[in-house]
C-alpha cells in the first residue's frame, strides 16, 4: 500500500486540461475527487484550523443575511472581514498558506474540470 504523500505527488508530466484560456488554473483536472480531497484536507488537519474554518464560513454566510434583515449595510464588509480574518488565523495556527494561495492551480483545477465535463456533455434530448 502507498503512503498518503505519494499518493498526493502527481506526475508533473501530465498536459493541463484546456479550458478557453483557463488551462494554467486546471492543472488538478486529471485527479480524482478523492485525490483532491485528500491533498486538500492534508492542508486542514489541526483541529484548530478547522474550528476557525467553521466560524469563519458561518460568518461568511452571516454578512449579507445580517446586513439586509438589519438594514445596517456595514455589518456586511465587518463581519465578512471577521470571516476571512478567522480563516486566516486558522492557517497561521495549521501554518501554511490558504490552498487558494498557495497552489491555485490544484485548487481550482478539479472544480474547472469537472465543470468543463459537464458543459461537454450533450444535453439535447435524443431525436432532437
Amino acid at each position: 500500500m502507498q503512503k498518503v504523500s505519494s499518493l498526493l505527488h502527481r506526475p508533473e508530466t501530465l498536459p493541463p486540461v484546456p479550458i478557453d484560456g483557463l488551462e494554467p488554473m486546471t492543472e488538478g483536472a486529471d485527479e480524482t475527487w478523492g485525490e483532491w480531497t485528500r491533498w486538500y484536507l492534508s492542508r486542514h488537519r489541526s483541529p484548530i484550523n478547522r474550528g476557525a474554518h467553521l466560524a469563519g464560513f458561518a460568518l461568511l454566510i452571516a454578512a449579507p443575511v445580517a446586513a439586509i434583515v438589519w438594514r445596517r449595510w456595514w455589518l456586511l464588509p465587518t463581519l465578512a472581514g471577521a470571516g476571512i480574518a478567522s480563516i486566516a488565523a486558522g492557517h497561521v495556527a495549521e501554518g501554511n498558506l490558504p490552498a487558494f494561495v498557495a497552489e491555485p492551480h490544484r485548487f481550482f483545477g478539479k472544480p474547472l474540470g469537472a465543470v468543463k465535463a459537464g458543459l461537454g456533455r450533450n444535453l439535447s434530448p435524443k431525436g432532437a
